[in-house]
């Protein structure tokens, strides 16, 4: 576990708040150091406490992942009274790991496949039963005898995910214990 410091030319090391500090800052931390991926990003005051030994000079940290340097992401102006707007003393603070999977979601296929489709509630019955539907729906259901001949508007898309990460990925279930819902193929 690291406490992250920075340091703007010649001046002297600070912290960063740890106000929206995320996984996505952490990676590009761990990227730039040379260490691999982001396991935890935490906003903690274990580091900083009472002491405050360490002032903070960034605050309002944002990145997208994709960033080389937490300068390349952004965050509020560099001045000398930095605010952090998170709890008192919260600092940003990163675990990093050399292997980890990486999922990256297909956003191309998403696009080319997502449309807008009309169904009656009688094909969705699956999904009401697993609670994936609009209340309204439900309330339907109750108030018309014929709630199976109402439509609701579905957004259907095709998604795929490919690891291109260091590690296999490793679902937090073991495979035996996965299930899969046949009402969630719908063939045309």
């Amino acid at each position: 576990m690291f406490i992250i410091q920075v340091r703007f030319g010649n001046g002297a090391w600070g912290t960063i708040c740890g106000d929206g500090w995320s996984l996505l800052e952490g990676n590009v931390v761990c990227r730039s150091l040379g260490l691999g991926y982001a396991n935890d990003a935490i906003q903690t005051d274990f580091f900083n406490g009472a002491n405050h030994t360490k002032k903070i000079l960034l605050s309002g940290t944002q990145c997208h992942g994709n960033e080389t340097a937490l300068t390349d992401c952004l965050h509020h102006e560099v001045t000398s009274n930095i605010y952090c707007h998170g709890q008192k003393n919260h600092v940003a603070v990163v675990t990093c790991v050399h292997r980890m999977a990486d999922l990256v979601f297909n956003h191309l296929e998403l696009e080319q496949t997502a449309h807008l489709e009309d169904k009656p509630l009688y094909f969705l019955q699956c999904a009401m039963e697993e609670n994936c539907v609009a209340t309204r729906a439900y309330e339907i259901q109750k108030e018309n005898p014929s709630w199976h001949l109402e439509t609701r508007r579905l957004l259907k898309f095709t998604a795929s995910v490919i690891n291109v990460g260091t590690a296999d990925f490793r679902p937090p279930i073991p495979k035996e214990q996965w299930e899969w819902h046949t009402c969630h193929m719908y063939v045309h």
